[in-house]
């Protein structure tokens, strides 16, 4: 005799929307049979669609269901990280790369994993690179003390603290990329 299986819930569809400092838009949806069983789920998305800047598509964001507003789950960034394709296409030949990661607190108390990556415009000899690396730790880290996790987010988004950690490092050595790898809550 064949055993009857347990009655299915009826699933319902909830709408995924982004935080609020990109627009509340609307990045995706998903079922579920019970509303509590959302909040923890993550989602990644390509930065260039919910900005709707093309320039922006080497970058994907992984958004984090963190409550519930009737039908719609709202969310909050946890990671930020350029596509493996964008970085590989960067590097070229007679050029050196310099990689890190560390860990940095933002006011918040949220520990950052940091992972920043630069491409010099020749070859360069490795105290230099020592060098370049040390300098963008301590900059770093001083930068990051002073805001919460969702603004430096932001600003390697806008490419400001980019920028700022770029012209810092030009006076040590021309740098041709100076970019975030990653950018997680740790």
């Amino acid at each position: 005799m064949a055993i009857k299986s347990a009655k299915k819930q009826k699933k319902t569809w909830f709408s995924i929307v982004s935080p609020k400092e990109f627009g509340n838009y609307i990045v995706g949806e998903t079922p579920a049979s019970e509303p509590q069983s959302l909040i923890g789920r993550s989602v990644q998305v390509n930065l260039m669609t919910v900005l709707n800047d093309p320039k922006k598509q080497n970058v994907q964001l992984t958004l984090k269901i963190k409550s519930l507003r009737e039908n719609t789950a709202i969310t909050e960034t946890i990671r930020y990280e350029l596509l493996p394709s964008y970085l590989k296409r960067m590097m070229r030949k007679g050029r050196n790369k310099i990689e890190d990661s560390f860990i940095a607190q933002t006011k918040d108390n949220i520990n950052a994993r940091i992972k920043p990556i630069m491409i010099t415009k020749t070859k360069t000899q490795r105290s230099k690179l020592s060098l370049l690396r040390k300098l963008t730790r301590e900059f770093l880290i001083e930068r990051i003390k002073t805001q919460n996790f969702t603004e430096v987010v932001n600003d390697a988004i806008s490419t400001k603290l980019q920028r700022e950690l770029r012209d810092k490092l030009k006076k040590t050595y021309p740098l041709v990329v100076c970019e975030f790898k990653t950018i997680l809550i740790a």
